[in-house]
């Protein structure tokens, strides 16, 4: 049986650079390239994969390979259907961002967006990446206490916010609430990136986050690309901070859901732009969060897909790569292709949280500290979340 997963290495190593298309040498057929398709479409990299796919019809189109040749005309329309689909999602995404952080930094908000359109500058062709919600980190500037940043201020603040410009009482958690202000876009308004379930671990993690607003309080962060003809124009965290915040939302997701290979390869485009002088400021601050046997997994995975060991944050963990890697093609984009779990009800509250459970189970293993902490965190959560009501 053909491995597919190698070919679709293949195809996003030339989309980063890390491959050329020359060296793609093998023929397939007409039907081994319908099962990339539609694996591309389970990882959702299909937009980021056809970067390379052009990049083998121009190679074949200049008489240098044959690639693409028992490729069905049929099987490249329907992906480059998909993709331009998919572009014109991005640049509606693009353009409701650029709205939503100028409203915010008018009104004296400090903001940037995280993740999906904000690692999207970083792609040749940041309308490539597949999209999703708008994550928007928000700090109101009222929200410091004798100059020390408050999470629990900020967020009552936002929350606040929030519920007088839509007229929602949406849900909160630790960390963001929902902002209902596009009709056709989720938006999630971030008090803080992220979290962990250890509670010491977490309290380094959000000095780690207070440390930053300190530093980028008073700076606009402007990143801007102008790729495929379009002007964007996002406030952004560094490569530094979303070094760490990336590695932490990745395990997070592998921990309660699953991860796909659109979260590894918005990494690698994120590590391969890391300074090697801060690698070993990098890698303390990642063994202050408990965090570092998982980084060394996931640079194993990192180096397999992309097969350049020049960009690792440190050295690679064969073994707990393997795991990782395994997940990783099992669960697909956060677990939603994941066969292990289809008889499970995430629906009902029971059935979440014996999703959830059955994920930290198969994690203790290998990280017994953040899964020993997941239940006791979750209940005391759901209490907590009642001052919300």
């Amino acid at each position: 049986m053909l491995n597919y997963e190698h070919y679709i290495y293949q195809l996003l190593r030339i989309a980063v650079g890390s491959m050329k298309a020359e060296d793609f040498r093998d023929i397939l057929s007409a039907e081994d390239w319908k099962v990339i398709f539609r694996e591309c479409v389970r990882h959702c990299v299909h937009g980021v994969a056809f970067e390379g796919l052009k990049r083998l019809k121009e190679l074949d189109a200049r008489g240098g390979g044959c690639a693409l040749c028992n490729m069905e005309r049929g099987t490249w329309l329907n992906w480059a259907s998909k993709v331009g689909k998919l572009e014109k999602e991005n640049a509606n995404i693009n353009a409701q961002c650029m709205q939503l952080c100028n409203k915010l930094l008018t009104s004296g908000k400090w903001c940037q967006v995280l993740k999906g359109q904000g690692l999207a500058l970083l792609y040749d062709n940041p309308l490539s990446r597949q999209c999703g919600d708008i994550d928007i980190w928000v700090v109101d500037k009222n929200s410091f206490v004798n100059g020390k940043f408050s999470l629990s201020k900020n967020r009552r603040l936002l929350v606040s916010m929030s519920r007088r410009l839509t007229g929602r009482r949406e849900d909160v958690t630790y960390h963001h609430t929902d902002f209902h202000v596009f009709n056709d876009t989720m938006v999630e308004l971030h008090f803080t990136p992220t979290w962990m379930f250890c509670p010491w671990h977490n309290k380094r993690l959000q000095r780690y986050f207070n440390n930053y607003i300190y530093s980028h309080i008073n700076q606009y962060d402007e990143r801007s690309n102008n790729a495929s003809d379009c002007n964007i124009f996002i406030p952004t965290p560094d490569i530094e901070f979303n070094t760490i915040f990336c590695l932490v939302h990745i395990f997070r997701h592998v921990f309660q859901e699953g991860i796909g290979l659109r979260q590894i390869t918005d990494y690698y485009e994120v590590i391969s732009r890391l300074e090697d002088s801060r690698k070993a400021d990098i890698q303390k601050t990642l063994k202050d969060l408990g965090l570092y046997k998982f980084t060394a997994a996931l640079m194993w995975v990192m180096c397999e897909v992309f097969g350049n060991k020049d960009i690792v944050v440190c050295e690679p963990d064969e073994q707990e790569g393997r795991w990782l890697m395994k997940e990783i093609m099992l669960a697909g984009n956060f677990g939603h292709e994941d066969e292990r779990m289809k008889d499970v009800d995430v629906v009902s509250r029971s059935g979440r949280l014996k999703f959830n459970f059955i994920h930290s189970m198969k994690m203790f293993t290998h990280y017994p500290l953040e899964a020993a902490f997941d239940m006791p965190w979750r209940v005391c959560h759901y209490f907590w979340r009642k001052q919300f009501d």
